[in-house]
């Protein structure tokens, strides 16, 4: 109700609205510490007593050199060898630092962290863990758990990657950063990740190639949460068109094994194409009971009618080329 005091002689009228309480501020991440990583490892091998790993501490001289080797006995290759034990403490102390904002004195600009791009920093923090590789097992997963914390700080700040140089990620591809999985697109470029890493541990430790290889990873990560997310946004709309024509329950589970259900799970187990017998096969009903459904579904545009073959067939109807198709047709 509008406050009409001042406007109408004589009326004085309360607004009903309530002050909008003040956005909560952003949780900022806990300090991270030597301790914090130990704990994480630990986690990450919880309940796995069978695995003769050191988990909650730092590795030490025990076992010799940390190395990554492949290769038969007697002609191994060695792809990576860690720092020794003894320098862990201070280096990790080093690492956590920087990661905080704390560099040393006389830190060299391009490489502070309050002033690198996030996708820079994460790409730096993840290949610096990387390397020191402090921990018997688990090093690549909490490397890239690190890579995400620092992106996700960078989103929290609204800034990221955006174009070749320029810095803005939350324009890109119409996704945001904190839906992409950067682990996720790792694994997918799993070989040419371990290349890079390989190539920038053995050389000159010049970071740029790495960097430039990491910066493209993310940007595809997040091209793959845009398309995901597109994805189930043209499911649950087409789920919205089915519910308005009052679907019964036979039809719902007949569009489960097509579109996934209502919460956006999709069930990739439906193969070939659907004909009235093979609906009938699913719905667990008679061909001419089959047959209803279907036309009741092509009538609320759920479905499409497909002629072509022996047997029409019925495809999903793609709610987002019918928007684009009427938009030309208006323009």
């Amino acid at each position: 109700m509008l406050h009409l005091q001042g406007h109408v002689p004589g009326v004085q009228v309360q607004s009903r609205r309530q002050p909008r309480p003040p956005m909560p501020a952003p949780m900022l991440p806990p300090m991270l510490t030597t301790a914090r990583l130990c704990s994480w490892q630990a986690a990450l091998f919880a309940g796995r007593r069978h695995m003769r790993i050191l988990t909650g501490a730092l590795r030490t001289p025990a076992n010799g050199p940390m190395c990554v080797v492949s290769g038969p006995a007697g002609r191994e290759r060695v792809h990576f060898e860690a720092p020794a034990a003894e320098r862990l403490a201070p280096e990790l102390a080093h690492f956590c630092a920087w990661m905080q904002g704390e560099e040393k004195p006389g830190t060299p600009a391009p490489v502070r962290r309050a002033l690198l791009a996030p996708v820079l920093a994460a790409g730096l923090a993840h290949l610096w863990f990387v390397v020191l590789h402090p921990f018997e097992d688990g090093n690549g997963r909490i490397s890239r758990a690190l890579a995400g914390r620092v992106l996700a700080e960078g989103a929290l700040a609204g800034s990221g990657l955006d174009g070749d140089h320029s810095v803005r990620s939350d324009r890109m591809c119409g996704a945001a950063p904190e839906y992409a999985c950067l682990s996720a697109q790792i694994l997918r470029e799993q070989a040419d990740y371990y290349a890079m890493l390989e190539k920038t541990d053995r050389g000159s430790l010049d970071v740029t190639p790495w960097l430039c290889w990491f910066a493209g990873c993310s940007r595809r990560a997040l091209i793959q949460a845009g398309c995901a997310l597109g994805k189930l946004q043209s499911r649950l709309r087409v789920w919205q068109r089915a519910r308005a024509c009052g679907m019964t329950a036979r039809q719902s589970r007949v569009l489960e094994r097509l579109a996934g259900d209502s919460r956006g799970d999709f069930r990739q187990d439906f193969t070939g194409k659907l004909t009235c017998k093979k609906y009938a096969k699913l719905a667990k009903c008679s061909e001419e009971d089959a047959a209803a459904d279907l036309r009741q579904l092509v009538d609320a545009g759920v479905f499409v009618q497909v002629l072509q073959g022996r047997e029409p067939h019925y495809v999903l109807r793609d709610p987002d080329q019918e928007c684009q198709t009427t938009s030309r047709h208006t323009t």
